[in-house]
Formats: C-alpha cells, structure tokens, sequence
C-alpha cells in the first residue's frame, strides 16, 4: 500500500545532497546530517526551493492519483478538524507534556495533534498529525511543528533538530494544499473539518531554546552561540518554494513560514504537569474546562502557559 508521503523522504535528501556526503548514508532525520548541513550553509544556497516544493507536491498527487481516478473520497473525516485531545498519561514526553497544556489550557484558540492524511491512500497513515493548530480567524491559522526539551538534559534527538522540524511542517502543508485542491472529492466540510477553509496559513516552527544547539549546555561554554546551527539557508529555502507556491496558486491558500523560540527562563516543571494531569484525570470534557478556567492552580497554569507563548521570539538564524 503506498502513503501519501510515499518517496517524499527521497526527494528531500536528495535535493539536500544527502546521499553524497562522505562514505555514510545520511537522511534529513539524522542529527549528524544536520551539523554537516548547517556548516555548509552557503553550498546549501545553491538549492532550489521552488523546485523542492514542487516535487513534493507532484508525488503527493502521484500517491493518490489512482484513487482520485476512480473518484474514491477520503475516509478519514477527521483530518482538518479543530478539536482539543484531552487524554494524556501522567508518564508522557515533555514535548507532548507542552502540546497538551498548550491546547487544554488555551481550548477554543489551539487544538493539538491535527490530523491530516487518514484515509487519503489505502495505507494506514500514522503519526501524520500536526503538533499545535491555532485558529486567527474563520480564513487565517498558524500551523506548528513543536520541539522540546527540558533544561540540562542532553543534545537534541535527530527529529527534534530545526532541519527534521522544518521538514516534516512542510510536509504537512503541502498535504494540506493538496487536500484543500481537492476538497470536494474527498468530502471535507466547513463544519466537520473547519482547518480546510484556511485561506492564509502561517507555518510555524516553535522549540525551546536548547533544540537550535547540536551541544547540550553542559558541553558548550554559557554564553556560546556557536554551537547553535545555522538554519538561515534552511529558512530561505522554505520560503522560497513556498513564495513560488503562493504565486502559481494565489487563490487556493497562502503560507509564510518561520522559527521562533521560547524565552531561554521558561519551563514547564513536572509540578505543572502533574496538577494539570490531575484535573484532567478528576473531571469530564466540560466540567474539565470549568474547572480549569475558576480554579486557581487552573487559572495560573492558563496565565503560564500564554505568556510562554506571548513572550516566544523569533529564532537566531545564523
């Protein structure tokens, strides 16, 4: 059965050079591909974004063409849907910890874990979902790719690096391109899939400050940035293929695209995670909401939790 995103991967590091970096097989998904990426940043110039997009695009059409040939809709109803997922174990990755207080906290502005390619090929399409989805207006969204750490803990994981994040947010948006193109066929509605009506779609990715290092702080000297990656080569291509995008396309959707960051003093600790944790296990969907907005641990979490996002920066690109 083919994915959606079946050779996707290829396309990518082949554009990026990867198979020909030295005597190892490198892929986007590699934290040592990354370092040799970013220190080769003006070679990287040199590839083209449009170009990468396109491609992208055409073998998403290519994975799906046979079924779109014989009109056969989409039955994955709930991709493109804007619903908060409360359940979460106590036990859960400090990524997912942040994802979900995000959402459950700022319910009704941002939804979490949105999927996005369930039931558009015969394959079973997993982990296709999109960490953070904010809603601007009925026409405008903000779509996030979020990576997480918490203080002093080692160097970032192969998927948790700018590269991989970047990649993997374009990757969804040109499922949403192509899903928003071909709308009718697979049967997404305004009001069970309310994401699709987006027509301006800022693409967003969001880590805290320990993820745009390839050393953990404990290997780097406090006040060193070089050992951050260069990512400004990897922010321009993006933009450039999805500039390309916008123009060939004016009327379908528009996309901007950038890396921002937490402020380097905030943390979610394992105490708010756990008093969150609590009042999500006690209470239902909407006494849970109730309780989270009169509450008083629930009313200084929500505070928390929107002033990380208020005070997030742009990234340092080079």
């Amino acid at each position: 059965m083919t994915s959606i995103l079946h050779n996707v991967t290829d396309i990518i590091d082949q554009a990026l050079g990867l198979r020909t970096i030295g005597n190892r097989i490198y892929t986007s998904a590699n934290k040592s591909a990354c370092i040799r990426l970013c220190s080769r940043s003006e070679q990287n110039r040199q590839i083209d974004g449009s170009s990468l997009v396109r491609s992208i695009l055409e073998q998403i059409a290519a994975n799906r063409r046979e079924l779109n040939d014989k009109c056969l809709p989409c039955t994955g109803g709930r991709n493109w849907r804007f619903e908060t997922m409360y359940d979460f174990d106590l036990e859960t990755k400090y990524e997912m910890q942040l994802q979900k207080a995000i959402a459950i906290l700022l319910d009704g502005e941002w939804a979490n874990a949105v999927p996005t390619a369930s039931g558009l090929t015969e394959c079973r399409e997993t982990a296709r979902d999109i960490d953070l989805v904010q809603r601007l207006s009925g026409e405008e969204w903000r779509f996030v790719e979020l990576k997480a750490m918490r203080r002093g803990g080692g160097g970032c994981r192969g998927d948790q690096t700018p590269l991989f994040a970047a990649l993997e947010l374009l990757q969804y948006a040109l499922i949403f391109h192509f899903s928003k193109q071909h709308a009718a066929l697979l049967g997404y509605r305004a009001d069970k899939n309310p994401v699709i009506a987006a027509e301006k779609v800022h693409l967003e990715v969001l880590m805290t400050t320990n993820c745009y290092f390839y050393r953990s702080r404990i290997q780097r000297s406090r006040n060193s940035t070089t050992d951050r990656f260069n990512i400004e080569w990897v922010h321009d291509l993006i933009s450039e293929g999805l500039r390309a995008l916008n123009e060939q396309q004016p009327h379908l959707v528009q996309f901007d695209f950038c890396f921002s960051e937490f402020s380097e003093d905030f943390e979610w600790t394992e105490d708010d995670h756990r008093q969150l944790h609590l009042i999500v296990a006690e209470h239902e969907f909407q006494r849970c909401r109730d309780e989270l907005e009169k509450s008083e641990v629930g009313l200084r979490l929500q505070t928390k939790i929107r002033a990380a996002l208020k005070d997030r920066v742009p990234a340092v690109l080079s």
